[in-house]
């Protein structure tokens, strides 16, 4: 099992290595109530959570599901745009 995860991890960090611009300083989860703050920020790059792979999607429909690599303030930014629930 283990291994197993850690085949999944690897293939997931080596796609998002490939795409993203750069190293974000800054992660923030946008959850519900909260999608229009993606707005704010100025986009590099917006992936879709079912394009990354092993990547768990939201089950909640109002959740965007995509992952934002942009610049708040100077700083860079990776959001996640939607939660992902467990139960």
């Amino acid at each position: 099992m283990a291994d197993n995860l850690e085949v999944l991890l690897k293939e997931a960090i080596n796609f998002l290595e490939k795409k993203i611009p750069f190293l974000p300083k800054i992660g923030i989860v946008l959850g519900t109530g909260f999608s229009e703050l993606a707005k704010k920020f100025t986009i590099q790059l917006k992936l879709p959570y079912r394009e990354i792979p092993h990547f768990p999607v939201p089950t909640v429909e109002s959740h965007s599901g995509n992952l934002i690599f942009g610049f708040r303030n100077g700083k860079e930014v990776a959001v996640l745009e939607g939660r992902v629930h467990y139960y």
